[in-house]
């Protein structure tokens, strides 16, 4: 059942209320014919109708548009705060691995300061590597502490140092003449020359 309205634009149909889509009609001219013999004017009457629920539907589709716009701007943020997570995880990672490899990798720094409160021997040659280090057959340095609370001479310390280096103590002796009389004091170390085995 069709009611037509004093509103040319909308009709009724059942329950259902009908609007008209205005758009123009396009209409080709023959090739031949003149332009002036074209109409161009869209007749009211021949524009198809529309529900008046998809106009709703319109609506809910633009809205819908602002939604999705809303989401991906939430996309867009959610992905700055994900980069930035993993900016920062990667410069955490970095200085984590550069502690480790200074822990690992780094060596140990040597004193060049050397031993010190050492009573030095005007008789060790210049050049004269520590016994330890040195083979048996050559000669070496040899470093002891004294140990007492007094004061000892430096011929105080050929027995031990016979006994460490195996040679006899006539050839320590021999080796450290002026050193025999110096006085190294409690904590104090002797430095003996400890000649080569011939």
């Amino acid at each position: 059942m069709v009611d037509n309205f004093d509103n040319q634009d909308e009709i009724m149909i059942g329950n259902r209320r009908l609007r008209k889509i205005k758009r123009p009609k396009q209409y080709v001219a023959p090739i031949s014919e003149p332009a002036s013999q074209t109409d161009y004017r869209s007749d009211i009457n021949n524009l198809p109708y529309v529900q008046e629920d998809q106009m709703y539907d319109n609506r809910q589709a633009y809205a819908q548009d602002d939604s999705f716009a809303y989401q991906n701007n939430m996309a867009y943020a959610y992905d700055a705060v994900e980069k930035k997570k993993v900016f920062i995880i990667a410069v955490i990672c970095l200085l984590v691995g550069i502690f480790a490899g200074k822990l690992l990798f780094s060596s140990s720094k040597v004193v060049q300061n050397g031993l010190q409160g050492i009573v030095m021997n005007p008789e060790v040659p210049q050049g004269r590597s520590r016994c330890g280090v040195a083979e048996k057959t050559q000669g070496c340095v040899l470093y002891i502490m004294n140990p007492q609370r007094q004061e000892l001479n430096g011929r105080d310390f050929y027995d031990l140092a016979s006994q460490l280096t195996g040679r006899q103590r006539f050839v320590i002796e021999t080796g450290n003449m002026r050193y025999s009389s110096m006085k190294i004091k409690p904590g104090f170390i002797a430095q003996l020359n400890i000649p080569p085995l011939n």
